[in-house]
């Protein structure tokens, strides 16, 4: 066995005999905050109560034997039973309910409170049971909780309904939240935007093409006729000229130079625009 073998290996965790006064007085403090914990949330007056009942019986047997003392004592102790008693009948209404909360602790009383008024909406509305329907789906759920939001006027679904024009459609919005017509508009306005700027692309694109054909058929043209070259015979259909002996001889495309495979004259030159510039 070794130094700390067998029985003395048991001893090793929860021996506290090499513990500074600091960490014994730390350890001390926890356990006393565990002790505390374990009471919140529960009535102080509760507490007393029954602190005092477990260490005393005898203060029982004298409550009991007051029947020939204090008169005042007496009335209080009967009007609480009666108190008691009317809180049956007390939980229907709930303004009555909150009178006789006074003299209770503060944190049962709100656990109270919203247990029954969620049990009580739930009994009243047909729309509120969803909150029994957790174990559901949850897309159900919210379908139905949009439709109920949908569903808060009737007054003004009638009108919206009745309401068929586009111009009187405006108006019937004066009365639907403002949030509401606000996102409308933004999402109106944004895809307005976006097909205008949309069209407004396609329209230059388009524009843009028909110019380049129009270059392209202009230069053909230059390429073809001898004449002048002008926006006016963009749209002229070529013809050839009564003489085919003006016309160039034809280029042999294998025996071409790549320099020469432009040329249409004996010179081996491009024919020119009327500007100086080459037609290609």
């Amino acid at each position: 066995m070794g130094a700390l073998g067998g029985r003395w290996a048991r001893l090793k965790e929860p021996s506290f005999h090499n513990e500074s006064p600091l960490e014994e007085d730390l350890r001390r403090r926890s356990r006393s905050r565990r002790r505390r914990k374990s009471r919140r949330g529960k009535c102080r007056s509760r507490r007393k109560r029954r602190s005092r009942r477990r260490k005393c019986r005898r203060n029982r047997r004298r409550r009991k034997s007051r029947r020939g003392k204090c008169r005042s004592r007496r009335k209080r102790r009967r009007s609480r039973r009666r108190r008691r008693r009317r809180r049956s009948r007390k939980r229907r209404c709930r303004i009555r309910r909150r009178k006789s909360r006074r003299g209770k602790c503060r944190s049962r009383r709100k656990r109270r409170r919203s247990r029954r008024r969620r049990r009580s909406r739930k009994r009243r509305c047909r729309i509120r049971r969803r909150k029994s329907r957790r174990e559901k789906c949850r897309r159900k759920r919210r379908r139905r909780r949009r439709r109920s939001r949908k569903r808060r006027c009737r007054r003004r679904r009638r009108r919206s309904r009745k309401r068929r024009c586009s111009t009187r459609r405006r108006r019937s919005r004066r009365g639907t939240c403002r949030s509401r017509r606000k996102r409308r508009r933004r999402r109106s306005r944004k895809r307005r935007c976006s097909t205008r700027r949309r069209r407004s692309r396609r329209l230059w694109l388009q524009d843009a093409e028909e110019r380049l054909r129009g270059w392209s058929v202009l230069r053909m043209l230059c390429r073809v006729s001898s004449g002048s070259c002008d926006s006016s015979n963009v749209g002229v259909i070529y013809k050839p000229p009564d003489k085919p002996a003006s016309l160039p001889p034809p280029v042999n495309v294998a025996t071409a130079s790549r320099s020469q495979s432009g040329a249409w004259g004996p010179s081996g030159a491009p024919p020119r625009l009327p500007g100086g510039r080459s037609a290609k």
